[in-house]
């Protein structure tokens, strides 16, 4: 494909189009293999993604759970863990009244506190009971237990949980939890109830005799405590983009939502229970706006636009290499045409130069008049020879950028009237018709003298050059735009106007027709342009294949010492005389 697109180029030889086809394959196809893997690359990016999130999300859900656990345990730490010491050391109950009325007002997720001492055994204690709400205090001996559902449950739910102790959920832990959920279709009056409770042991026997622990107040749980806890690690965690906001929540064991951080969330992707304190109850954790596979078709697209975006601009600069490249191979082509072409137009007025002065030294010229005519070709040869020699040098010039101009006032008209007059013979010896036009009184231009000159012969020479039967130049000077213009008509033929944008640049020659087998060096417009615009003017064409050419080299007027713009004057006595005439 890529030799068939620059094989279109027909100016570009088949092996400098497969040179260029090979290095872009080459650049090409490791550009492919690399977008290939790139994208299995972003594929494997985007599933790790989704699971990276999950687990990140899970481990945000784990963290509602570890924090819970830590509380009700500093909690217990505080409330239960200095019972022992009391009953066993001090021998004293381990509440008051007043004391378990500070323990309701500093932790009011504790909505009962209870110790229970049953068959010692061979303890000297005495089974009994304490039980303290806000509301009341119990003190009951073992004989009076029966009936009171306050012992009754505690001691139920002591029993189950000391069971579970040896659970995952509750190994990590010297406390023993224990929740009890109220049916969801309401056959059973008991509330939802969840319990923290520690073994007593006797330090003699290291039996158990009893236990200490508190009952949860629930409606506090659902209310204030979850409520502010997943707000604080919502707004402490944050696991995902910036953009997508963490919504911790916490369901109870219908799923029905209990808290939330945020009122609304996309999706809950993670969850975790509440054990080993509320193992009925799950954790969630979600983002806001989006969810899991969002984020990671998100991420994604993301790797993707950036792939493309290198891609691109690696294409671009390939791009821009390799027409880098295809240009240099054709300044390189053009180079050697340049080289060839300049050698032939050296060569020819040499031989002729030689063959002519050969002739005449050795004197087999018969008549006086055929001398003249050889003097007079090599003359002209020789000018020819200087004028091709001067465009090269001063091309050198410009390239090398030390051309300069010596800028004076001049008459454009006297300047071009001065180079015609000189080559006027050679023109009509060449059986070319010459018509000049000169308007009068024209204003001077600030101009270097030789260079305009130059310009002005490199055009009617390609006049001369690319004119093929009809042989007609019409050369004219006037005004035109507030300035003043050279116009070098031919009736040649002509330039396509697909190539008009280029004549004008160096070494570049129309590559079809008489103009491409005429040879030249490709310099003579280039020189024209330079010139014109280091003069602040402007050079034009008009053409048309078979219907001739028209090079328009126009130069701003001066303005004169008075200030005033003699090109305007000019115009504005052009308009009177004409009013002047009609009167």
């Amino acid at each position: 494909m890529a030799f068939a697109l620059f094989r279109r180029r027909r100016d570009l030889p088949l092996s400098h189009v497969r040179l260029i086809a090979l290095a872009l394959l080459a650049v090409l196809l490791p550009a492919i293999v690399l977008l290939i893997l790139q994208y299995r690359s972003l594929c494997d990016v985007q599933q790790t993604t989704r699971i990276a999130v999950r687990e990140s999300l899970r481990k945000a859900a784990g963290s509602v759970a570890w924090r819970v656990q830590g509380d009700m345990e500093r909690i217990a730490e505080e409330v239960l863990l200095p019972v022992p010491s009391k009953l066993f050391v001090k021998r004293q109950p381990p509440w008051t009244a007043e004391c378990a009325q500070s323990v309701f007002k500093e932790h009011p997720e504790v909505e009962e506190i209870f110790l229970v001492i049953n068959d010692p055994g061979d303890s000297n204690l005495e089974s009994v009971a304490y039980v303290y709400s806000p509301s009341r205090a119990l003190i009951l001996e073992k004989s009076k237990w029966c009936g009171v559902d306050d012992i009754e449950r505690a001691t139920a739910a002591h029993e189950r949980a000391d069971l579970l102790a040896g659970t995952a959920a509750n190994a990590r832990s010297r406390f023993c939890y224990w929740q009890d959920s109220a049916p969801a279709d309401g056959s059973s009056p008991s509330p939802e109830t969840a319990y923290v409770s520690y073994c007593l042991l006797d330090p003699e026997s290291e039996h158990e005799v009893g236990f200490v622990g508190f009952r949860l107040d629930m409606a506090q749980m659902r209310e204030h405590y979850l409520p502010q806890l997943v707000s604080e690690l919502s707004r402490n965690e944050q696991r995902g983009p910036a953009s997508a906001e963490l919504v911790l929540g916490v369901l109870d064991r219908e799923g029905r939502q209990i808290c939330s951080s945020a009122p609304s969330v996309a999706s809950y992707a993670a969850r975790a229970s509440l054990a080993p304190v509320l193992p009925r109850w799950e954790a969630t954790a979600g983002f806001r706006t989006a969810d899991v596979d969002d984020l990671a078709r998100a991420s994604f697209e993301k790797g993707l636009w950036f792939t493309v975006l290198v891609v691109t601009v690696l294409l671009a600069g390939i791009a821009m290499i390799v027409r880098a490249a295809v240009r240099e191979l054709k300044l390189a082509e053009v180079k050697q045409t340049f080289v060839s072409n300049v050698s032939h137009e050296l060569k020819t007025p040499l031989a002729l130069i030689r063959l002519f002065a050969e002739t005449l030294e050795m004197g087999r010229v018969k008549t006086s008049e055929k001398a003249q005519e050889y003097y007079r070709i090599i003359y002209n040869e020789s000018r020819r020879l200087s004028q091709l020699i001067d465009n090269i040098l001063d091309f050198s010039r410009i390239e090398a950028g030390s051309r300069e101009y010596s800028f004076v006032p001049v008459d454009l008209a006297e300047a071009t009237r001065a180079v015609v007059e000189t080559y006027e013979y050679q023109i009509r010896a060449a059986g070319f018709e010459l018509a000049t036009r000169f308007d009068p009184d024209l204003p001077r231009v600030e101009a270097d003298p030789d260079a305009i000159s130059q310009a002005i012969l490199n055009l009617v020479n390609n006049s001369v050059k690319y004119s093929d039967e009809t042989k007609q130049i019409s050369v004219s000077v006037r005004m035109k735009d507030g300035g003043v213009a050279v116009e070098v008509a031919d009736r040649g033929i002509g330039i396509p106007l697909s190539e008009q944008r280029r004549i004008f640049e160096k070494f570049y020659r129309v590559s079809t027709g008489l103009v491409h087998e005429t040879k030249g060096s490709g310099l003579g417009l280039a020189l024209v342009k330079h010139i014109v615009e280091a003069h602040r003017g402007r050079v034009s064409v008009e053409s048309a294949p078979r219907r001739g050419s028209r090079f328009t080299l126009w130069l701003p007027a001066m303005v004169e010492a008075n200030g005033t713009d003699p090109a305007a004057a000019r115009e504005g006595d052009l308009v009177a005389q004409s009013v002047d005439h009609r009167g």
